[in-house]
């Protein structure tokens, strides 16, 4: 595989196998991250990684937290109004994996259909907050005194991370929400306070059965997104 079939075909996944990922693979994947570059080599990224007992009691205190309602606490809490056009791409995906993955019509008025919508949705909330049963999860972090430029240096190394992965065999899903109850985080992984948790990338095997990994989300063509001026 080289770097554009990889980039082309990497996905995001949510199932995956009941398989753990060794300690020496989570190594390789993670080792890629510092290739990225980074403002001035400042090199911000620190990672941390659930497996095992920990994240199953990570899993435990999430589902746990979310349906007893406990508000959601990111340590860079944000709550996206999204512009027009990248609005109607998240809708146009929705609607796309309701039909994909669950052959559901989300623009049904048929009670029956809508109550099956509402019991796919409350689903899906469930296994987010489960991390998809992913058997490992990887957390970003950055020192809470560097300037915003070094989410960029984040999200370049989160890419890279992804990448590997791929090419490894492994699947990943990077998810916001992976980091909405900092706390538990912090208790359980022994994170200190001041690294800011950026979200999480869970990691393992792709449930190829599964038709939570039907759908592959798509891709804004280039002439849409590029100019070029000479």
């Amino acid at each position: 595989m080289n770097v554009i079939e990889a980039i082309e075909s990497r996905h995001s996944v949510r199932a995956f196998l009941d398989k753990p990922v060794s300690d020496e693979l989570l190594t390789r994947v993670v080792a890629a991250a510092p290739c990225a570059p980074s403002w001035a080599c400042t090199r911000p990224w620190i990672y941390y990684v659930a497996t095992g007992d920990v994240l199953k009691r990570i899993r435990e205190q999430y589902v746990e937290l979310y349906t007893s309602g406990a508000p959601r606490a990111n340590d860079l809490p944000t709550e996206p109004k999204w512009p027009e056009r990248e609005n109607e791409n998240q809708l146009a995906w929705g609607r796309q994996r309701c039909r994909v993955q669950w052959n559901i019509d989300p623009n049904s008025t048929d009670p029956a259909e809508q109550a099956r919508f509402d019991a796919i949705k409350k689903h899906m909330r469930i296994m987010a907050m489960r991390f998809f049963d992913a058997p490992a999860v990887i957390f970003p972090c950055m020192d809470k005194r560097l300037h915003n430029w070094a989410l960029y240096d984040m999200g370049a190394g989160s890419m890279n991370i992804q990448l590997a992965a791929h090419e490894l065999g492994l699947g990943c899903i990077t998810a916001y929400h992976m980091g909405c109850y900092p706390e538990v985080l912090r208790r359980e992984l022994n994170i200190p306070e001041h690294l800011n948790i950026l979200l999480g990338i869970a990691v393992g095997y792709k449930d190829e059965e599964s038709c939570e990994n039907r759908d592959k989300a798509v891709r804004t063509p280039v002439d849409e997104i590029l100019t070029i001026v000479h």
